[in-house]
């Protein structure tokens, strides 16, 4: 089940419950909306997301140092929540920052088993929260050569792409259309050496897979917070694409609070691009005579200029 959340809402929701919850001095919860049997609610400082679900009772479980979660029955609505819900709680003086973290967990909730879709969304959450650290310099280029990528795609096209930038998912590619996938890779001019995350990444597909290379020059031009600023006033008229444009840059680990420390100005980026079939020299399992059983994955590293990349003209950007 998909659903469209207003934050202001689920944050007015929160305010109530808490301003209850202290007039009462117990837990106080409501619904989310008329359509959505899911609680939000206010307990002893906490922010509480409940789901219902017949499970026993259980003590607090700590998923990180401000994250628990437990089984335990709700009073006050019906016999189906007291009889089990499913309950995440976080220090509500966190309300801000759990922000895009709550409006996933109610959007991606899968009602036929809540407890093993909300545990995937929590790890995925527990990953990013470990890497709030602010991106190196390799990462801040790499990482604006991908944006470069999408401000192309969603001015041939539109701000809907931005669910197509599935490189911050986990995906093998940075973007994955129906017609093809591309992966960006962006580096300098002066050693144009590009890095493969991964053994397969660059495995011919089907789709037809195409690889772009960005490549950008220190220089004056945008700083990273301005081309993030740019495609945020793209999307802003789009709300599902401005929701999402949020939780992808999250996931790529951009975070507004070190914007102060990503001052680099790059100039034009240079955009070219190649189809990857089983004619291009590079690197996957295809051209292996005898598979290493024990290889797991491989990082690798690709001299850009033995393949033949062509300038990219505006027309490819209209996948």
């Amino acid at each position: 089940m998909i659903m469209q959340i207003d934050v202001e809402i689920i944050q007015t929701q929160f305010e109530v419950s808490q301003a209850q919850s202290e007039r009462n001095q117990r837990a106080s919860y409501r619904y989310v909306n008329q359509d959505c049997e899911i609680l939000i609610g206010h307990d002893s400082g906490f922010d509480h997301i409940a789901f219902q679900v017949t499970t026993g009772q259980t003590d607090w479980v700590s998923r990180t140092s401000s994250l628990d979660v437990r089984g335990h029955s709700i009073s006050g609505f019906n016999e189906i929540w007291e009889s089990g819900a499913y309950i995440i709680r976080y220090p509500f003086v966190n309300r801000s920052e759990m922000q895009q973290f709550v409006v996933e967990v109610i959007e991606g909730i899968d009602y036929s088993d809540p407890i093993q879709s909300s545990e995937i969304i929590i790890e995925r959450w527990i990953q990013i929260w470990r890497n709030q650290e602010p991106l190196g310099r390799e990462q801040q280029m790499g990482l604006f050569g991908e944006l470069s990528v999408l401000e192309k795609l969603i001015s041939a096209k539109n701000a809907d792409v931005v669910e197509n930038w599935t490189g911050p998912e986990g995906a093998t590619h940075d973007f994955e259309f129906a017609p093809r996938h591309i992966e960006v890779k962006t580096t300098g001019f002066s050693e144009p050496v590009l890095k493969i995350s991964s053994f397969n990444q660059l495995r011919p597909c089907n789709p037809p897979l195409f690889l772009v290379m960005v490549q950008l020059e220190i220089g004056s031009g945008r700083t990273l917070p301005s081309l993030v600023a740019q495609i945020r006033r793209t999307t802003s008229s789009n709300t599902t694409a401005e929701r999402l444009f949020e939780m992808r840059l999250e996931r790529a680990r951009y975070n507004d609070d070190h914007a102060i420390r990503y001052l680099t100005e790059y100039g034009e980026p240079r955009f070219r691009f190649i189809q990857i079939d089983e004619s291009v020299d590079v690197l996957h399992e295809d051209r292996l005579d005898n598979p290493v059983r024990g290889l797991v994955d491989l990082k690798w590293s690709l001299d850009s200029s033995t393949l033949s990349f062509e300038e990219i003209e505006e027309n490819f950007w209209s996948v």
